[in-house]
């Protein structure tokens, strides 16, 4: 039997995955394998994130039609599980007494990919005709920008980013167009998405804290240091006057210069170049952010963040011991205040930085 599972607003853990292969084991014993044609079946399991309630449905795809099965509105993911097998497992029952005459009758999974249930998943077996391809297009910006408002509302406010401005620029920049396509249905998920690069773009809850640790009021000038797709410098367009942007990677470099000017981020500037040297040519900054983490402060951040300045960085030499730390520039020295502990990409550079004296 082939089998896929899918989880939506949850993850599923080792005791959750034994619990599935246990009863579709079940359940692949009172089928009779006598073909080549595999069973398919499909189980989803989703967490809304209003309530907290758990839903699942499963799919089994058989010769005559396929077998289907939906619970909602349960607290115990395990419990759920369980119900939603035993369902199956009745109609299964009855399946055998209607259609199937002899064990040499095979299971098929080819009837699974007309149920219209199939196709609640991003995965489509039809070819789309240019019409629906039209109307899906015209209907994109309406549901990103439903869902920009769902992930500010219901995962970053709750995670301590409560400043109106930041908020606002999070609800209008488009991350759907900063990450690769085919993440695009997990753009406003509050998660990490690989880059073409190699690179990681930060969960936008993360990016909302970093942002509003500077305290921008509009009028500054910000160095963002690790441009990667650009996300982090869009966010901060709309909150500071000018936002200089230094990205190692090239390709990397020119894909966030290509998106930020179809998208009309004019005082946006994204520069090819080593992070830790920073910016000299276009300091002093009024406030620098940094999206990788780094073992220490170097001293050319400092220099070039002017006195009174604000700095937020991941500090750690290992990406278990990381601490998010948010600065501020008094009398040449940069005095420390510990944020949260998180797990960042470390910047990418070889050479040992210096250390710089602060005060956590």
């Amino acid at each position: 039997m082939i089998y896929t599972i899918t989880a939506k607003n949850c993850s599923l853990s080792d005791k959750w995955l034994h619990l599935i292969e246990r009863r579709v084991k079940q359940i692949a014993k009172r089928i009779p394998f006598t073909n080549t044609d595999p069973v398919l079946l499909r189980f989803n399991i989703n967490m809304h994130r209003r309530n907290g309630f758990y839903d699942s449905d499963i799919l089994l795809g058989l010769p005559y039609k396929p077998l289907y099965a939906r619970c909602e509105g349960w607290e115990s993911p395990e419990a759920l599980i369980e119900e939603v097998f035993d369902r199956i497992d009745k109609k299964l029952e009855e399946y055998r007494g209607k259609h199937l005459k002899s064990d040499s009758e095979y299971y098929s999974h080819a009837s699974i990919r007309t149920h219209p249930d199939y196709f609640t998943t991003p995965q489509k077996w039809g070819k789309i005709e240019e019409s629906a391809k039209k109307k899906t297009i015209r209907k994109r910006p309406k549901l990103d920008e439903q869902l920009r408002k769902i992930l500010v509302e219901e995962y970053i406010k709750p995670l301590g980013v409560v400043d109106k401005r930041v908020l606002h620029a999070l609800e209008t920049v488009p991350r759907h167009l900063f990450v690769p396509s085919k993440y695009k249905d997990e753009a406003y998920l509050d998660i990490t998405l690989p880059t073409r690069a190699g690179q990681v773009i930060s969960q936008p809850s993360l990016i909302g804290l970093m942002v509003q640790a500077l305290k921008l009021k509009g009028t500054e000038k910000v160095l963002d240091i690790g441009t990667g797709t650009g996300y982090m410098s869009a966010v901060l367009s709309h909150l500071a006057k000018e936002v200089y942007t230094i990205e190692i990677l090239p390709a990397l470099a020119k894909k966030a210069t290509n998106t930020l000017t179809k998208l009309g981020y004019t005082n946006v500037h994204v520069i090819t170049g080593n992070g830790l040297d920073g910016l000299t040519q276009f300091a002093p900054f009024d406030a620098i952010v940094v999206d990788a983490a780094v073992p220490h402060i170097p001293q050319t951040w400092i220099q070039q963040l002017k006195e009174g300045g604000r700095i937020v960085v991941p500090l750690g030499k290992n990406i278990w011991d990381q601490k998010l730390i948010s600065g501020v520039k008094r009398n040449g020295r940069i005095y420390l205040h510990k944020l949260k502990s998180v797990q960042i990409t470390p910047i990418i550079e070889t050479r040992k930085l210096k250390s710089v004296n602060g005060v956590i």
